[in-house]
């Protein structure tokens, strides 16, 4: 560290950030991180200038230089978003005692301070640490499954990753680690941070209507989130329910064919398309919902889930999650993908719930939720790992 700073500096590389919110869960886990933690380091973040599949920038940012949004230090560079000048030039403005990013997949905003490091043109070595964000689960991989094959050889044979920190959000995306890069890869793992909110109110209580269902999916809309796997459990119903979708459409292709499902729905089921909701509205949202379903392919961590919770909204999950022995919590149900009548049979349990049988899984909801907001040692934990990946491998 170098002499006269206050606090330890972290350089944050993220794909996306505030204010974009299309890329989901790893901007929120980020930001929370920084948030909470921002009385023991000095953050700062490099990041595009437009959101996930924007052609235009924010409005009202400056570009290629400091500026600060949401009480955060933000870079936000423009096309083409890895030019080495640029970005040798930002590491060198800020002296960071870490690098830290927030994906591994990113060919650009990624790969290139880590080609800068390896080939020694840095003024000094810095540490490392790289959070993939779930990016090496299996499900993950199968997406785009050459592509992402081709780039892991590539930065194999390059040695970008040698002597990095990995950040795992649990033991699961840990293992997931393990298997691409060795047993003597250098995982550490950290929880992810709650959403701010005031524990002292009551959560939001609805009626619920005994033979109906108000379900929600919030998420971005992407195969990995698997809305085309809901629609098909609701298609197997019998019982009068509804599903409100919000998130970003990232492929229109994947949108047309749920487009395609929601039209042979039975009568007895509604669908209908709200866009995108604001991350600082989503747990007001969902709380005017009987139940999240969401059976995603696979999460790391899974905010909206948690976002559910706390809201005290019953969720439908895969057990693709750390969120898992729901049932047993009356907080919900963490179910197999392989098992799709599993989910009719959740759904329709909850539609011929009475508000009174109801309330028992709202109140698990929400206990499950504050139980986990409430836990102080989930920053120490955060604070260890950016100290630990500070002094490098050992």
């Amino acid at each position: 560290m170098y002499a006269g700073r206050t606090n330890q500096r972290i350089l944050c590389f993220a794909s996306y950030f505030i204010p974009g919110f299309r890329a989901g869960g790893p901007i929120r886990s980020l930001q929370r991180i920084i948030s909470g933690l921002n009385d023991d380091f000095d953050f700062r973040v490099v990041s595009r200038d437009r959101d996930l599949a924007a052609s235009e920038p924010y409005s009202d940012i400056a570009r290629d230089q400091w500026s600060v949004a949401a009480g955060i230090k933000i870079w936000y560079l423009r096309p083409p978003h890895w030019a080495p000048g640029t970005i040798r030039r930002v590491i060198a403005d800020f002296e960071p005692d870490l690098l830290y990013f927030q994906s591994f997949l990113d060919p650009s905003l990624v790969a290139m301070p880590l080609i800068l490091r390896r080939l020694g043109v840095l003024s000094r070595h810095i540490p490392a640490l790289v959070a993939p964000r779930g990016e090496f689960a299996p499900s993950a991989l199968a997406l785009k499954k050459r592509q992402k094959s081709a780039w892991l050889a590539v930065v194999k044979t390059l040695g970008l990753y040698r002597d990095v920190t990995w950040q795992a959000s649990n033991e699961m995306e840990a293992t997931h680690i393990h298997a691409h890069w060795g047993r003597d890869a250098r995982v550490l793992i950290a929880p992810n941070l709650p959403p701010l909110f005031d524990a002292t109110m009551p959560p939001l209580r609805r009626r619920k209507v005994p033979g109906a269902l108000r379900a929600v999916f919030l998420s971005r809309i992407s195969p990995m989130k698997n809305l085309d796997g809901a629609l098909r459990v609701l298609a197997m119903t019998r019982m009068p329910m509804s599903l409100d979708i919000y998130g970003n459409q990232e492929s229109g292709e994947y949108w047309r064919e749920c487009e395609r499902l929601m039209q042979a729905l039975p009568p007895h089921v509604t669908v209908n398309y709200h866009g995108n909701a604001p991350p600082e509205e989503v747990i007001g949202v969902i709380a005017s919902y009987d139940l999240l379903f969401l059976p995603t392919l696979g999460e790391n961590f899974g905010h909206v889930i948690l976002e559910a919770l706390v809201a005290g909204c019953p969720v439908l999950i895969s057990d693709r999650t750390p969120w898992r022995q729901l049932q047993e919590k009356r907080a919900g149900y963490d179910l197999s993908l392989d098992q799709p009548d599993a989910f009719v049979g959740a759904l329709e349990k909850f539609s011929a719930m009475d508000d009174a049988h109801f309330q028992e899984w709202s109140d698990g909801a929400a206990r499950l939720g504050r139980e986990y907001c409430q836990n102080e040692s989930l920053r120490r934990e955060i604070r260890a790992v950016l100290h630990g990946a500070m002094r490098g491998p050992v």
